[in-house]
């Protein structure tokens, strides 16, 4: 009896650990999927600039001429 109590205390004690690992994985990979979106946001965000500022320029040398 103590011997089945033991296996099932270990069984319980491994999947415990097992589904931790899960849940510290998924929050690894949730911080990367944030982390590559803010990137992404921030190179689209620096895209937009650069577009608007060189419409900025075209406009002004128009205004100039």
């Amino acid at each position: 009896m103590r011997i089945i109590r033991m296996k099932i205390i270990r069984m319980r004690i491994i999947r415990m650990r097992i589904i931790r690992m899960k849940i510290i994985r998924m929050r690894i990979i949730r911080m990367r999927i944030i982390r590559m979106k803010i990137i992404i946001m921030k190179i689209i965000i620096m895209r937009i600039i650069g577009i608007i500022i060189i419409r900025m320029r075209i406009g002004l040398i128009q205004h100039n001429v």
